[in-house]
């Protein structure tokens, strides 16, 4: 998995006593010689990518890193976890260039999970899978041992929403939101980016990966944010590995209720980095 990854798969792991190795990433995501050297040195068995959109590094890995990773995944018989839960961003954006799922490019070694939970509702709690047919049994068997069984009721209102074409409606409205949220926060942080984003990449993200001023970290940069009402979340809680772990801190334009809301929360939080940058220098 990437360096810095969803926080809720690497405790997943640790309770199932599954070992994590650590791929380095740069701005088109998960990096093809990494990869390569982790399949060479540490016998891996799967990986997990969030290919659209990645959390916290809000990276879109464009089609050509996909087919180099994809070539190491087949060559090494890999089993790709795809979590494409942003993948809607990227449907509806119209900008972005096509790139293919990995269930796609390797539909015999893809699991590819996709949740409704960002792109209509969260509260349903209803998730869609596509995999081999080898691993029926096993996922079937999986599922019902944690979860039991998605309420039904839920799976109705959810495909109800999607024949009557009311999800698509919902998903417009969301990346309108968001487009007008990526502006404020673009207007607030005008230099600060995690890495330079392709002319190509255009998606409306919901959270930004900020670095932070110099000699700051993110577990004091939460308690900053939270003092003046601010809930962040620094890169320590989804570092890998200890080089710089705390490092950046990732902003979510979606939580606060109104744009106004947003605004101020932005302004605020500009506030800190640069009084810190001043006392830096001073």
């Amino acid at each position: 998995m990437d360096t810095f990854t969803y926080t809720n798969f690497k405790e997943l792991a640790n309770f199932l006593h599954i070992q994590l190795i650590a791929v380095p990433s740069d701005g088109d995501g998960m990096s093809p010689e990494g990869l390569m050297a982790a399949c060479r040195n540490t016998g891996i068995n799967g990986v997990y990518l969030m290919p659209t959109c990645s959390n916290p590094t809000s990276i879109f890995m464009p089609q050509p890193r996909r087919t180099e990773l994809a070539e190491i995944i087949r060559q090494f018989h890999l089993l790709v976890i795809e979590d494409d839960i942003y993948s809607f961003l990227s449907a509806y954006g119209h900008t972005v260039p096509d790139a293919k799922p990995f269930f796609s490019l390797l539909p015999e070694q893809t699991v590819h999970i996709c949740s409704i939970s960002k792109s209509l509702c969260a509260g349903l709690r209803v998730a869609f899978l596509a995999f081999p047919d080898r691993y029926r049994e096993l996922l079937v068997s999986g599922m019902l041992g944690i979860n039991l069984k998605t309420v039904s009721l839920n799976s109705e209102i959810i495909a109800e929403l999607i024949e009557s074409g009311e999800a698509e409606n919902i998903v417009r409205q969301k990346i309108l939101s968001a487009r007008k949220r990526n502006q404020i926060f673009r207007t607030t942080f005008p230099w600060k980016s995690f890495l330079p984003l392709s002319e190509t990449d255009n998606i409306e993200r919901f959270f930004h990966w900020l670095p932070l001023p110099a000699h700051l970290t993110s577990g004091e940069l939460e308690l900053l944010a939270l003092q003046k009402g601010i809930h962040v979340l620094g890169s320590h809680r989804f570092a890998m590995q200890n080089e710089n772990r705390s490092s950046y801190v990732r902003v979510s334009i979606a939580s606060p209720d109104t744009e106004d809301d947003l605004r101020k929360g932005l302004l605020l939080l500009k506030n800190i980095f640069e009084e810190k940058q001043m006392n830096f220098f001073v």
